[in-house]
């Protein structure tokens, strides 16, 4: 199919063809009188029949709406009849009026590369200026006269045929930007999910742009998060990289997009160097546009092996793409961002009892499934509501704020903290048994009771203790739920033993592990 057609309905193609068909039939029309009413011209009925065979094509063009998303054959019947009729012109028209041959040609080129493409233009040029040198051959009419008319109507049906072809092609490229910004634009109105986003826009600019190399990074300090990396037809994981001395930071410090047609010539931007990523190869052509948004600051960069492989259609089409990125990534980070913070006790930033149970739950099966231990603790800060009566809530919240950051101090990214309820908290410990799980207790207990705090009026605050009860899934019980009560119970025991202990004590899992 011809490239323009990819883009182009069959009415914006009419439209296209409509005014060459009005010239054709014009020529047609002069021909016709040519043939029908100047005498002294010799065979002026073949002037007369060619002329109406060329009108007669013209207006096949003109009625046949459904050829041109028909078949592949239909191309080579229209070139094959076109063929045909230059053909049978150049038997009968005489000799000295055979130039009009010769723009008929560059006419029906002119619109087979509308209908049908370049290929199939340049094919029907060629056979027909074969044909007609083989014809005069044949007849030994070949002379300086003849080579330098013919070739002149060659230069010239190929330039008219490859300026169209050009300009079509181009108008095409531009309405396909255009839809695929358009797409890329509804579309992602409706992404809350930052990787649904990253999607999208991958298949905006694999759509829309010639591109090898391109990356999509989202500024995380003075590192650049690349969330979408792509080079030489792999795609790479999320990876950082610096700024200093990037595009990239020169994009993201002046807040302005770059076009580099060519790398390989100076570039006069402070402080750059060139940073190859992924496959290690040079990009040769580049561009990059910041994606800026009340909260965030990123950067889209796309680039070529080849020199001048992009165009300002291009970069303008890039500049639009990281204007919706940017919002569309701030609606997906403010998204996520609520979603998580939903999820989470306002004040500590440790997950709700909700939320700890499901994700305690996914461990559990996750355990099973490994065959694994998983710990629970349990702990509670003894006496809480003293510190609550005699220093005020500020220093009740302070002292829950501070087991958290002692709880995050001892535990492992993996592991999940909750707030049970008041000042009672709950720690998950994938891949962990018993005196595992008592060594954190420890810990936590110590860091605890070294804990230094003043009140601006009532001097120092005394250290909190922490009550706290560990039991083991599975053995100690078949689910999550049991896990609580058993560490629970635990808990409860550790109290009335005067507070400040942890239930059960490290030979409870020595006995365990060797009865």
């Amino acid at each position: 199919m011809n490239r323009t057609l990819q883009y182009f309905t069959v009415q914006e193609s009419q439209r296209l063809l409509k005014p060459i068909i009005i010239s054709v039939q014009a020529f047609s029309v002069v021909i016709v009188i040519f043939g029908i009413g100047d005498y002294s011209v010799d065979n002026n009925f073949g002037l007369l029949l060619f002329g109406l065979l060329f009108a007669l094509y013209g207006g096949l063009f003109q009625v046949g709406q459904g050829w041109l998303n028909q078949n592949v054959w239909i191309k080579w019947v229209a070139m094959l009849i076109a063929i045909g009729i230059t053909w049978v012109g150049l038997v009968i028209i005489p000799e000295n009026w055979l130039a009009i041959l010769h723009i008929s040609t560059a006419f029906v080129a002119m619109i087979l590369v509308i209908a049908f493409g370049r290929s199939i233009a340049w094919s029907f040029i060629g056979i027909v200026f074969l044909a007609d040198f083989l014809y005069h051959l044949s007849f030994q009419h070949l002379d300086e006269v003849y080579f330098a008319e013919h070739l002149s109507m060659i230069i010239f049906s190929a330039a008219m045929t490859e300026t169209l072809y050009r300009l079509t092609t181009s108008s095409a490229e531009r309405v396909h930007r255009l839809t695929a910004l358009n797409e890329f634009s509804r579309k992602i109105t409706l992404s809350l999910e930052v990787e649904q986003v990253m999607s999208l826009l991958n298949a905006a600019i694999q759509s829309a742009l010639d591109a090898d190399t391109y990356f999509v990074g989202v500024l995380n300090g003075e590192t650049l998060h690349l969330d979408l990396l792509y080079d030489d037809g792999e795609y790479f994981a999320p990876v950082d990289v610096p700024i200093e001395g990037s595009l990239s930071g020169w994009i993201l410090r002046h807040r302005r997009s770059l076009f580099i047609p060519d790398l390989r010539k100076q570039i006069d931007l402070e402080g750059v160097k060139v940073v190859v990523t992924g496959n290690n190869k040079d990009n040769i052509s580049w561009m990059g546009v910041p994606m800026i948004a009340p909260h965030i600051i990123g950067v889209i960069g796309i680039g070529s092996y080849k020199p001048d492989a992009f165009n300002r259609a291009d970069f303008e089409l890039l500049e639009h793409l990281g204007q919706q990125a940017a919002l569309s990534l701030d609606s997906a980070h403010h998204h996520t961002e609520v979603e998580r913070q939903s999820k989470l006790d306002s004040l500590t930033g440790t997950y709700n009892h909700g939320n700890f149970i499901r994700m305690m739950e996914e461990e559990a099966q996750e355990a099973r499934m490994m065959n694994e231990t998983m710990s629970l603790i349990m702990l509670d800060i003894d006496y809480f509501k003293q510190y609550n009566d005699t220093y005020g809530h500020l220093t009740g919240d302070l002292v829950l704020i501070q087991l958290v950051e002692t709880i995050r101090k001892y535990i492992h990214t993996t592991d999940i903290v909750g707030r049970w309820g008041g000042e009672e908290f709950v720690i998950c410990l994938p891949n962990t048994n018993g005196e595992q799980a008592t060594l954190v207790s420890r810990r936590i207990q110590q860091t605890m009771m070294e804990l230094r705090m003043t009140h601006p009026t009532k001097g120092d605050i005394p250290a909190p203790t922490v009550s706290q009860g560990v039991a083991v899934f599975p053995m100690e019980a078949e689910d999550v739920y049991k896990l609580v009560d058993v560490a629970d119970q635990r808990l409860y025991i550790a109290k009335e033993r005067g507070r400040n202990q942890i239930e059960p004590n490290e030979n409870h899992w020595k006995k365990i592990i060797n009865p």
